[in-house]
């Protein structure tokens, strides 16, 4: 995230590359006129790993929704963008979020599939001040 805007995207079991890093402060730079080095924070599920506490998708979301709360109490962004298909995280960032755009495609997608990112941006543009 930067000062300006909230970037999330549901990662499942991958890990959040540096290409991908390089890609949305790439991106960022672009709406917000200036490259600026991007802060990062993770959700990991489970947030534990003792069996008689619950690891089901309720929980999943209510621990992600307490997470994104605190970010949210800290920052006050302009605007939250999600990448990607993800439900719960859809589900938990939208209860907090008023400003929260969804794009289908993802970081990882983009990547793999460079012509993606124009028709990204394009969308993207319309959702923005610059």
């Amino acid at each position: 995230f930067s000062d300006r805007f909230l970037w999330l995207e549901d990662l499942g079991e991958a890990q959040f590359s540096e290409d991908q890093l390089h890609l949305i402060t790439d991106i960022n730079a672009v709406i917000e006129g200036e490259r600026k080095e991007l802060n990062t924070a993770t959700f990991e599920w489970p947030v534990h790993n003792n069996p008689q506490l619950d690891h089901g998708v309720e929980a999943a979301m209510t621990s992600l929704g307490g997470f994104l709360d605190r970010l949210s109490t800290q920052f006050h962004w302009e605007k939250s963008f999600l990448l990607g298909e993800s439900k719960s995280a859809k589900f938990s960032a939208g209860r907090i979020f008023d400003s929260l755009v969804i794009f289908r495609i993802s970081s990882r997608e983009m990547i793999l599939e460079p012509e993606s990112k124009r028709l990204f941006l394009r969308e993207l543009l319309n959702h923005v001040d610059r």
